[in-house]
């Protein structure tokens, strides 16, 4: 039996756990445990209301053991008006009311949302014009008596001046030192577009960014290049922030190459020892040339959705990075596959990484990841979304410490196309919670729509 486990329980038995988890404690669950259609939480016009698999929508109050999603509303109703809003639950059954966070809509790659108990950090868009010009910013929410948000105002770290000159599909984090940091693709007036980093002046404040403590649009000239020799196409650019602890923060990107179909995808490492804002470039690693780079169905793979980016997470025990990418896309077998490996400290070289494994030798979309902490070694729990079956179902795979399990796990069953599992960094108990969007046809206007959904996940 692994250390941290209860008595009585199997090797399988122990599931996820960590300070920022989502319990679910005695739920009770469908007849066919952990097979789920899901429950409806809202309905929205927006095709990205949870991507990506880069950030985070869903996250828990260890305090009082809630949990929160966060989903893009867009249906024109005014309460709460169009725009990121949040949900929140004691036992994932009954559920709040969608309520506005103070972001606005703009497409939820550009939010991710951290816990900092008692509360969360969240970054997104505090602002866009007509023009297309907009202010990304991070506030904090602190958490009420009654579960409801405190919503912080805006601190705004980049304040654009026009449609081209914006970030956007960031990554927050919070190191072991206080500092919060953002990072972000950035689409110049070109256009182009590469990546770019800015941290808080000081520990836990919101106050100042960067070297010289700016805000707003003095913040627009103080961004740190994490990749200064590396060139990245113009295209989706989507980064994750890591958590290093004493070895530093790391940067992991995904580039989209718009090249030709032999112009595959890459993703990169980026090392900050010292975690100095200006600590970028010293340690960059080119980990894969060989990701997905499209985005929907075209020629090459009609059963394309549109989330074929990457999810990756620390094990603070450890340090070694856990990541899950979609391969890339060719009429061959090996397209869109779903593929594994590690990068582990000192991450000074590609003798750090692991040897690649397929896990799914399909095609697959959205992936997602949660890690149990508690368990020693620690469990890590991938959900994807099967792109082979018609009704697109999400499944889950595991690997307990000893490797990845052979067959996957269905968590969701009945009609309908299923888009961007989100699920929290790492929970506790035996339940962990998966949200996703699922194509929906409005009865009235024939228009496709998409449902919010939450599935309660016994894990074994």
């Amino acid at each position: 039996m692994r250390s941290g486990s209860a008595p009585g329980r199997t090797l399988r038995s122990v599931v996820v756990s960590a300070s920022m988890l989502c319990l679910l404690a005695g739920l009770a669950l469908p007849a066919e445990v952990g097979v789920s259609s899901g429950k409806t939480l809202g309905t929205t016009q927006a095709a990205h209301a949870l991507t990506r698999g880069h950030n985070r929508k869903v996250v828990h109050d260890a305090t009082r053991g809630r949990c929160y999603l966060f989903w893009l509303k867009l249906d024109g109703s005014a309460d709460p008006p169009d725009g990121m809003v949040y949900q929140f639950s004691g036992d994932g059954k009954r559920w709040s009311k969608p309520a506005a966070t103070g972001f606005v809509g703009g497409g939820a790659t550009a939010f991710d949302v951290i816990e900092d108990p008692p509360g969360f950090y969240a970054l997104g868009l505090s602002e866009v014009t007509a023009a297309g010009a907009s202010k990304y910013a991070v506030r904090r929410f602190d958490v009420n008596p009654d579960g409801s948000l405190l919503i912080g105002p805006p601190s705004v770290v980049f304040d654009s001046a026009n449609q081209y000159d914006v970030h956007f599909y960031g990554s927050l984090v919070r190191d072991g030192q206080g500092a919060i940091w953002v990072a972000a693709r950035v689409g110049d007036a070109t256009p182009g577009t590469h990546a770019e980093v800015i941290r808080t002046t000081a520990p836990d404040s919101l106050s100042g960014w960067g070297p010289g403590a700016c805000t707003g649009g003095g913040c627009n000239d103080a961004w740190a290049n994490p990749y200064p020799r590396v060139s990245l196409e113009q295209g989706t650019i989507a980064s994750r922030l890591l958590d290093l602890g004493a070895r530093g923060v790391g940067l992991m990107t995904y580039n989209k190459r718009n090249g030709s179909p032999a112009a595959f995808g890459q993703i990169l490492f980026s090392l900050n020892p010292t975690r100095a804002h200006g600590g970028w470039g010293d340690h960059v690693l080119l980990l894969t040339d060989q990701a997905n780079q499209y985005d929907g169905a075209n020629a090459e793979d009609s059963t394309r959705l549109d989330d074929r980016r990457f999810a990756a997470l620390v094990d603070p025990r450890t340090g070694v990075i856990h990541v899950a990418y979609i391969g890339r896309d060719t009429r061959g077998v090996d397209s869109g596959i779903l593929r594994t490996f590690t990068l582990s400290p000192p991450y000074s070289s590609l003798a750090d990484k692991s040897a690649e494994q397929v896990l799914v030798p399909t095609e697959v979309d959205g992936v997602h990841m949660s890690i149990d902490t508690r368990a020693d070694p620690s469990v890590i729990y991938l959900f994807y979304v099967d792109n082979q079956h018609p009704d697109y179902p999400i499944r889950m795979l595991e690997n307990p410490g000893l490797g990845w399990e052979v067959l996957p796990r269905t968590i969701t069953q009945g009609a309908g196309v299923r888009r961007y599992p989100q699920v929290p960094l790492a929970v506790s108990k035996n339940k962990i919670l998966l949200a996703f969007e699922q194509d929906h046809t409005n009865q009235v206007t024939r228009a496709l729509e998409y449902q919010i959904r939450v599935v309660k996940v016994k894990l074994h």
